[in-house]
């Protein structure tokens, strides 16, 4: 932590020094951010027993940036993050786990969210170059998301005729006192709580990315490399990723895209061997009426492989992946994705509709259907449905407000069956 404070005080530093020192030569300069406020109250969160319980916590994000033109062709951007908890006896209502995050985030530490560097068109080459901590998504994120904590990256775009992009990228994904989930010496064993793990050396990730960019359309095939360094070799393991993901906006108000990820371990032998994969798919229609404004209805599938063994080679599981938490957003439904953010052995089905009756105002109702992509021991698949409600009111460009309610119904698959789950969230964002 002691690296982490005196990085970001050097950072901030070195970025006053610039802007004063070399102030007559900057450019466009913008200075911005946000504050996002949460109350939460989830009732039965954890939904696979039969221990009926009830959590209330208010959470904070607050986000400031500050970026602009350094030089000709060369862009800055600084930003720093501030989390804060509060209220309640269990983080997110999952157990004592979380109490060290807990205590962590609430110690008042910025976090440095980006501070990097953006070369255009090095040597007058159709060439970008990023260099520093900076964000970084792939896809819908299903293999790699900074999830708007950055990641300390090498970067660069080479644009190629015909529409075409070719990126390669390095990461250093996780540094030696990160705090994270550390495996018992047992392959058995049980998680145990987060905490710093100093012994842990650095893991690295590598990456290459192939675009096509015609008008209205998206093409993306990507490899992902996780080295890992580590001393734990039960968590983390070496993986390779190859996707495939397609985007489209047609002419007659509707948008599809669909991605399709495998996972190769260091274990295959095999070239085309791949011990588990991923899908995701989309499809949205919109239009506007005179009496229900925007209308919006949408249908998504994603499919992951996996099973409820942390070992099991099977598992679709990136370190570096996109999280849902209480300072992120939801991915797979409000409730589910509070108390759940494991991406393997699932299947989830989104229904989804949003209307826009009055100025400022979008209301959207969303249906999901969570099953496991194995059987769990009793041979059931069926994990629960869950139906959310949510109501968004711009007050202004500056000032948002939300609202959500949430049911979760658990399945067979759970030992709770028959009960039911909720949650409930009021959020105000303010932007500066």
């Amino acid at each position: 932590m002691k690296e982490k404070k005196w990085l970001l005080i050097g950072g901030l530093y070195l970025t006053l020094f610039l802007w004063i020192g070399v102030g007559s030569g900057l450019g466009k300069v913008e200075l911005g951010g946000e504050i996002r406020i949460r109350s939460t109250g989830v009732n039965n969160s954890d939904y696979d027993d039969e221990i009926a319980d009830y959590s209330a916590f208010s959470t904070q994000r607050t986000r400031v940036h500050f970026r602009g033109d350094l030089a000709k062709n060369v862009l800055f951007d600084l930003g720093v993050q501030s989390n804060g908890y509060w209220g309640g006896s269990s983080f997110s209502g999952v157990g004592d786990d979380y109490g060290e995050e807990k205590e962590f985030l609430n110690s008042g530490t910025l976090y440095l969210e980006n501070a990097y560097l953006k070369f255009i068109q090095v040597e007058k080459k159709p060439i970008d170059v990023f260099v520093g901590r900076q964000p970084i998504c792939y896809g819908d994120g299903l293999v790699l998301d900074d999830s708007n904590y950055g990641f300390d990256a090498l970067r660069a775009i080479w644009r190629l005729p015909g529409n075409l992009e070719w990126e390669a990228l390095t990461i250093k994904g996780r540094e030696s006192s990160k705090l994270i989930r550390k495996e018992n010496g047992d392959a058995g064993a049980e998680l145990e709580s987060w905490k710093y793990v100093a012994e842990d050396k650095d893991a690295d990730v590598y990456g290459t990315v192939f675009r096509w960019l015609p008008i209205r359309r998206k093409i993306e095939a990507y490899f992902i490399y996780e080295v890992d360094k580590a001393t734990d070799t039960l968590t983390f393991k070496d993986k390779y990723f190859y996707g495939l993901r397609l985007e489209e906006k047609m002419k007659e108000g509707i948008d599809y895209r669909i991605e399709f990820i495998m996972k190769q371990s260091d274990k295959l032998k095999g070239a085309f061997d791949y011990d588990g994969c991923a899908l995701h798919a989309g499809i949205v229609g919109y239009a506007h009426t005179r009496i229900l404004g925007a209308v919006n209805a949408k249908v998504e599938y994603f499919q992951s492989t996996g099973s409820g063994d942390k070992q099991d080679e099977k598992n679709f599981d990136p370190a570096y992946a996109r999280t849902s938490n209480n300072f992120g957003e939801y991915y797979f439904g409000e409730y589910y994705s509070e108390v759940s953010s494991e991406m393997s052995n699932k299947k989830i089905t989104n229904f989804g509709v949003s209307i826009s009756p009055l100025k400022k105002t979008n209301i959207s109702l969303n249906y999901y259907i969570f099953n496991s992509w194995s059987k769990t021991i009793s041979g059931a698949r069926d994990i629960g449905e869950e139906l959310d409600a949510v109501l968004f009111y711009r007050y202004s460009p500056q000032v948002k407000l939300r609202l959500v309610y949430a049911v979760f119904l658990p399945g067979e698959a759970s030992v709770s069956e028959g009960t039911s789950a909720s949650k409930i969230l009021g959020e105000i964002l303010v932007c500066f």
